[in-house]
């Protein structure tokens, strides 16, 4: 086995994971909940209410705290609680966890500072704002990983003997490893990280020290990104609540459709109008070149045709409607457009 700075926890230790939804604190911790559960208080932060847009929220909200209850019941977990902000939405209550008395432990643990999702990002951010308020706190600050692995130099924790107890944990929340593999993804992942020290056969954790040097959660374009994208998510799950479906406006007016950009909210989209019926035509995107839904990916420069063009991008939306106006489709709008006509033409 290679050399590697290992993640310890004392007897002493007493352990605080934050979540940003149910389930996350299972993906990037469960291996050390499950060697130290008498030790770890969990905190997550929202009601997991967005968890599959097409569940209505308030079902959904009710699904993810059942998952999350069951989850903990597994095993003899110190203290656990959730705060229940609206899913989506933590970005905007910077005082989210001026209630939580960080003084209490000795190892808090936050997602990962790059992880993209807003609640993830609100969930860092807060909490370092938090603990950095504390006079003379001798509180150590950890990010874990959910979304796949860092470049940050890491430290280790080998969780080979709980490995099977984790993905049980993950396993609770049947409401999204029906949506994504999560169990696989975590398994994969910890024997990664083994392998990449040298010990093939085993798994581990990787946790990473907040330092004071990450800077980009106080970015304020990165801020402002957040919000717009927490307003389309609150526009849209919105009209849903009202039993209003995109597809409700899209069909009647238009035979092919098609998606500029696959990311977040382009695949969003995808799934959507699929769960109404409707075949995405293809997608249009600068960078990537194949998508495992199947579904077709084209350069904004190839000569295709559709009758319209949703951009589902955030970031330059109004200048690659300008640039794809002059292109083969017969109408271009904005993902933000289109929530828009949808909510007014149905009322």
């Amino acid at each position: 086995m290679m050399l590697m700075k290992q993640f310890t926890v004392k007897e002493s230790d007493r352990i605080l994971i934050i979540a940003p939804h149910p389930d996350d604190e299972s993906i990037g911790c469960g291996g050390l909940i499950s060697l130290y559960p008498s030790q770890c208080d969990i905190v997550v932060m929202t009601d997991g209410s967005l968890g599959d847009t097409a569940v209505i929220p308030s079902e959904m909200k009710e699904i993810r705290k059942k998952e999350f209850l069951n989850a903990m019941s597994l095993l003899k977990i110190g203290h656990s609680k959730m705060m229940n902000y609206s899913d989506g939405e933590l970005i905007n209550y910077p005082a989210c966890m001026d209630d939580i008395r960080f003084d209490l432990y000795s190892k808090v643990l936050v997602p990962y500072f790059k992880e993209t999702h807003s609640d993830h990002i609100a969930t860092y951010k807060s909490a370092v704002e938090a603990i950095n308020r504390l006079d003379h706190t001798t509180v150590e600050l950890w990010q874990y990983e959910t979304r796949g692995a860092t470049c940050d130099e890491s430290f280790y924790l080998d969780i080979s003997e709980v490995i099977e107890n984790k993905l049980k944990l993950i396993s609770c929340y049947k409401s999204q490893v029906s949506l994504y593999d999560y169990v696989s993804f975590s398994k994969s992942l910890a024997s990664y990280h083994a392998c990449k020290k040298g010990a093939a056969g085993r798994y581990f954790e990787a946790f990473i020290p907040v330092t004071g040097k990450e800077n980009s959660d106080n970015d304020a374009g990165v801020l402002a990104d957040l919000r717009r994208k927490n307003e389309i998510l609150e526009k849209w799950m919105s009209l849903k609540v009202s039993g209003i479906e995109l597809a409700d406006y899209l069909l009647p007016r238009y035979k092919s459709i098609a998606v500029y950009g696959c990311g977040y909210f382009g695949k969003m989209l995808s799934a959507d109008l699929e769960q109404s019926g409707i075949e995405i035509a293809f997608f249009v995107d600068r960078n990537k070149k194949s998508d495992e839904s199947g579904i077709t990916i084209v350069a904004p420069k190839d000569a295709v045709s559709a009758d319209v063009l949703i951009i589902s991008n955030m970031n330059g939306a109004d200048s690659i409607k300008e640039e794809m106006n002059n292109k083969n489709y017969k109408d271009v709008m904005t993902l933000w457009e289109l929530l828009i006509k949808a909510g007014t033409t149905n009322q």
